[in-house]
């Protein structure tokens, strides 16, 4: 990603934008790359888009809905900014515009509006964006981001107090990346479960449009389609952003689990020696105390044979510390499989009414 960047890169990249996905998502990034110089990028896009004809408006606001919904996850930069200068652009565009360019304001509103990009509210987001009065300043991006200027923070301390690239470090940051974007999850599987319902609901009409030839629902239901679609393909690498950010935590969550297993062991084991040890030298100091006691001088003649391991009478069968670590080990979860790690089912069904839709 190129890190330079100034007013007049920008303008010019500005001026060169098309309609097409690929020139606009790189153009995004580029503008995201940059957050930290937001209100520079979204007054740049300003001047631009006052100043562009009415054709190239169109792409200009693709580009400023792209930025919107990718960059919600580091921050409300963008959003807070672009909520400044989007209601007298979107006016223009339904004043002084074609039908196709107040088609796509009234799109680009109703999806907003639906995501809360700019946060819930009660009056509609288009009432507020086209109305006369100017709309009222965002709340939300100054409380938000004092949340995650404190969750950072707390991190960070936390951080400091382990030992990086350790298996608690490794936790801790796995679970933060899942954490951070658990808002962002729960309106993707919301968003997905959407589609995937109104692809499913489709169905009988586009069984019905394909009994017939040339049926002139045909197009709109395949536009439609194809809109779904587009949205199925988006929640599919936003959800496998997810899926492997968890697959990272519980990858880790199961190698501690198997650390720790390990180490309670060694703690087991170490407990039986130590008791093992401790009753014999209670024996040997009760022995030591009683002034009457004598030992017997002679050694114990100790007799074995291939087939007969088992104690003697007034002997005890007492082991080692290494051989009761050695029965401990056997004991240990090492060999135990661990589970197969199974993707969100959400997942399979986006696939599905993908699938159905590419049959279509």
């Amino acid at each position: 990603m190129n890190s330079v960047f100034n007013e007049q890169i920008l303008a010019d990249k500005l001026s060169k934008l098309n309609s097409t996905q690929q020139c606009i998502e790189t153009l995004s990034h580029w503008c995201i790359f940059h957050r930290d110089k937001a209100e520079l990028v979204v007054t740049t896009w300003g001047k631009q888009f006052h100043s562009s004809e009415m054709a190239q408006k169109v792409p200009l606001l693709y580009l400023a809905n792209d930025i919107l919904q990718n960059s919600k996850r580091k921050g409300n930069e963008f959003v807070t900014e672009f909520w400044k200068v989007l209601p007298s652009a979107l006016k223009e565009m339904v004043e002084k515009g074609d039908d196709h360019g107040k088609n796509v304001v009234s799109r680009l509103v109703n999806i907003w509006e639906e995501r809360r990009v700019f946060g819930s509210r009660t009056q509609s987001l288009k009432d507020i964006m086209l109305g006369e009065q100017l709309p009222p300043p965002l709340e939300f991006g100054r409380k938000r981001s004092r949340s995650v200027r404190i969750v950072k923070r707390d991190s960070r301390s936390i951080k400091t107090k382990l030992t990086v690239g350790g298996t608690a470090e490794k936790i801790v940051s796995a679970f933060h990346l899942v954490i951070s974007e658990h808002s962002t999850e729960d309106e993707e599987m919301n968003r997905c479960k959407s589609a995937v319902h109104h692809v499913r609901k489709m169905e009988k009409d586009v069984d019905m449009a394909l009994t017939k030839a040339k049926d002139p629902k045909r197009k709109t239901l395949s536009k439609e389609l194809e809109e779904e679609e587009n949205i199925l393909k988006q929640c599919i690498e936003k959800l496998k952003v997810v899926e492997a950010n968890r697959l990272t935590l519980v990858s880790q969550l199961k190698e501690a689990l198997n650390e720790q297993e390990s180490e309670l062991e060694n703690v087991r084991t170490q407990i039986q020696v130590a008791e093992a040890q401790a009753g014999e030298a209670s024996n040997m100091r009760k022995h030591l105390d009683d002034e009457d006691y004598v030992a017997d001088s002679k050694p114990l003649a100790i007799t074995s044979t291939s087939n007969d391991t088992s104690p003697k009478a007034g002997q005890t069968n007492k082991k080692t510390a290494a051989a009761i670590a050695a029965e401990r080990r056997q004991k240990l979860p090492g060999c135990q499989k661990l589970h197969r790690f199974q993707p969100p089912t959400i997942l399979f069904h986006i696939q599905k009414s993908l699938y159905q839709i590419q049959m279509f």
